[in-house]
């Protein structure tokens, strides 16, 4: 995982296109676990967990997040998107990156949400799967860009998610 802050380089160099990200003040590492010391998601998870608590105790700092990869830099999981009640078409169906975040993301980078919700702490992988679509998505994808209670399906390699 990426620490909010690795952001910060590749969102400068990005700075002619409005992202909706508010980049003063944005701090950024990258940090690689020994698999041997956190051998789970469970391990990283709370890892990070305490990493980010730690760093939101600290004077003077507003927001701290992790982020699994750096978005716009071309890496991420990309996946096939299946909408429901769209059309279906392996050929020409959409694909998305997807990335996964700590629900403090949105607040960290200052990104304000349009409609629905942001992640939870109560969002897990045990728990009904929540996505976040940004506004050109929801616009393509669903009639009037009411993405709110709408389902997609993704297709990975090995089976569907």
């Amino acid at each position: 995982m990426v620490i909010i802050s690795l952001l910060v380089r590749n969102l400068s160099e990005k700075r002619r296109i409005d992202l909706g990200i508010d980049h003063e003040g944005i701090l950024s590492a990258q940090l690689a676990l020994p698999e041997t010391k956190y051998e789970d998601g469970a391990a990283r998870t709370q890892f990070y967990d305490a990493l980010i608590a730690r760093l939101e105790a600290t004077p003077g700092i507003r927001a701290a997040a992790a982020v699994n990869e750096i978005p716009l830099t071309g890496f991420g999981a990309r996946r096939t998107l299946s909408i429901e009640g769209g059309p279906v078409n392996e050929e020409t169906a959409p694909t998305a990156h997807f990335f996964t975040c700590t629900p403090s993301y949105f607040t960290a980078l200052n990104i304000s949400l349009i409609s629905g919700r942001v992640f939870e702490t109560g969002d897990t992988s045990e728990t009904e799967r929540v996505a976040l679509v940004n506004q050109t998505a929801a616009e393509r994808f669903w009639p009037r860009g009411n993405a709110l209670g709408a389902r997609l399906r993704t297709e990975i390699a090995g089976g569907s998610g």
